[in-house]
């Protein structure tokens, strides 16, 4: 076993928020971050028509909105690069 990925935890904060901010959203990465650490994070957001899961992220050109999100909560510059790709990067070349 190489190591393993948490299931999607989105689904719980959705239980919680309605509509979720970025912040809400960040507050729930911070959640994981301290359970899994951030070497076990990544950003992963399904958007299809019709779809508005978030208030400030309503379509795949306002992603960039998370760099300055994260950097506003403290994570360094190598943690965003995890957690908005270079993770599940790392997760593919470890497994496949």
């Amino acid at each position: 076993n190489k190591g393993s990925q948490l299931p999607d935890a989105l689904a719980h904060l959705f239980l919680i928020c309605k509509s979720p901010s970025l912040n809400d959203l960040i507050d729930h990465l911070d959640h994981y971050a301290r359970l899994v650490g951030i070497d076990h994070i990544c950003l992963g957001l399904d958007y299809y028509k019709g779809s508005e899961p978030f208030k400030e992220i309503q379509t795949p050109e306002t992603m960039c909105q998370w760099v300055p999100a994260l950097k506003s909560h403290g994570y360094a510059d190598t943690d965003i690069r995890k957690i908005l790709g270079e993770n599940l990067l790392r997760y593919y070349r470890e497994t496949w």
